[in-house]
């Protein structure tokens, strides 16, 4: 398997996680069960621990395009940005959800915490969907716009 096949295995896991774990942390919230929003916060390290590798096999998924004859600049350029916020927003949720976890951030402000991890995750979410979409957009060119082409 070469790193196009890797990135296409992997890249499916950050996005459902990041909404699967949001979803989760929404119904911890409203059940006020902390057992279910640790459970989400878990979530969220993990989805991290997935993108990742994801995060790394993408310039390797490129370079098998280039040699395929397959390079789209600008669906890849596009993706790559997308890819690279979610990314980095998917490690700070997990950093923040992980101190949560291990009681390192103070206690008297977890509420805070779970509602701006909440927030993020629902950014994340859209920002998964977009670098999700974007990624199709390189060699699926029925779901691209007609501006876009």
């Amino acid at each position: 398997m070469n790193s196009a096949h890797w990135h296409l295995l992997l890249n499916h896991f950050p996005i459902i996680g990041t909404y699967f774990s949001t979803l989760l942390l929404i119904v911890g919230i409203m059940l006020k069960s902390h057992h279910v929003k640790n459970i989400a916060l878990g979530f969220f390290t993990l989805t991290a621990l997935f993108a990742i590798p994801t995060f790394l096999t993408g310039e390797g998924a490129e370079d098998v395009l280039i040699s395929i004859g397959q390079k789209n600049e600008t669906f890849i350029h596009s993706h790559e940005q997308q890819a690279k916020n979610a990314f980095w927003l998917s490690i700070s949720i997990a950093i923040f959800s992980f101190g949560v976890l291990l009681g390192r951030l103070a206690i008297k402000n977890n509420r805070i915490l779970i509602f701006t991890i909440l927030i993020a995750g629902m950014v994340n979410s859209a920002l998964m969907a977009l670098a999700g979409n974007s990624v199709g957009q390189i060699r699926h060119t029925e779901i691209r716009t007609k501006n876009s082409e």
